[in-house]
């Protein structure tokens, strides 16, 4: 059977430095399939044509400039919209793969495209800690996507700055039928920022929690089957997650904790669909007052 091609998109913005260790670990890659590196350049001071050099008789590398800086969803988005492969993989400048079978293990889990998407294990490594996690819903890292997949539900990253790639890797799990995984590790994530807040002021804090709320909904809305359990399960959680960080920065900086509060109300309003019976028929654990209690205090 004749072999199908996998598109490797890497996001860069001003990564001079770890570029080439990216690479290098891409160029270590021991494949017997058709592989081009699509490097897109988010408006960084120079073009990474020096560091593509180092790399020029092992890798089919494509650089992508763009005019304006646009933030790393805009850039994997412009990165796809170039891809003609078969199979999509994304890698960050500041990561590496696990080992020289990593990007293998990837495209035969797809088993020639009957899957539509498959994942390992990662390792985050922070702080010189390596952990190992086998599921790892929000982020891209250590998967494949099937492009047929995101052809056939015109899947789509969200232009927000952040949390674009918890929309986008949702949307894929909640639409794919088909879905092969390994507990092998895969993809070495280096996490100098292990959450959505840390090392950020809190007008940047209110700012990406707003992109986490607006992703909520993005996912909701280009989901097949957003009554699916999964689907109702994974909106529970992203709200109550947004609930605690209300609570936690609302005892100190109310003007931007309000401003959290009323675009998660607003959510809420946006999915009235779902019901309190139906949550609490499907999550009976879960109770769906706290969704009350938000309506009410902006009342107050």
């Amino acid at each position: 059977m004749k072999n199908k091609t996998l598109d490797l998109i890497i996001p860069a913005y001003n990564s001079f430095e770890l570029l080439p260790r990216a690479l290098g670990s891409v160029a270590l890659q021991e494949i017997d399939f058709n592989l081009n590196v699509i490097i897109v350049n988010d408006h960084s001071k120079r073009s990474y044509e020096k560091e593509i050099n180092l790399f020029k008789d092992r890798l089919n590398i494509t650089e992508i400039y763009l005019s304006k800086n646009c933030g790393v969803g805009v850039s994997r988005q412009i990165g796809l919209d170039n891809s003609k492969g078969d199979y999509i993989v994304f890698l960050d400048c500041d990561d590496l793969f696990y080992d020289e079978t990593s990007l293998q293990q990837l495209y035969d889990m797809m088993n020639f495209g009957y899957y539509e998407y498959a994942y390992g294990a990662i390792i985050i490594e922070e702080n010189a800690k390596q952990t190992k996690y086998n599921n790892h819903d929000g982020c891209l890292h250590g998967k494949i996507f099937n492009k047929k997949l995101l052809n056939k539900y015109n899947i789509n990253f969200n232009a927000t700055r952040t949390s674009e790639d918890n929309s986008f890797n949702h949307i894929c799990l909640f639409n794919a039928t088909r879905i092969n995984k390994t507990t092998n590790p895969l993809y070495i994530y280096k996490d100098n920022n292990n959450s959505l807040t840390k090392g950020l002021d809190m007008d940047e804090i209110a700012s990406n929690l707003i992109d986490y709320i607006n992703n909520i909904e993005y996912t909701l809305n280009h989901v097949k089957n957003k009554f699916r359990k999964d689907v109702v399960l994974y909106y529970i959680q992203s709200c109550y997650y947004v609930w605690n960080n209300y609570t936690y920065y609302s005892k100190k900086y109310k003007k931007q904790a309000e401003l959290i509060l009323n675009k998660l109300i607003e959510l809420i309003n946006n999915t009235s669909y779902y019901k309190d019976d139906l949550i609490d028929k499907l999550y009976p654990q879960m109770s769906f007052s706290v969704f009350k209690n938000l309506i009410n205090l902006k009342q107050v």
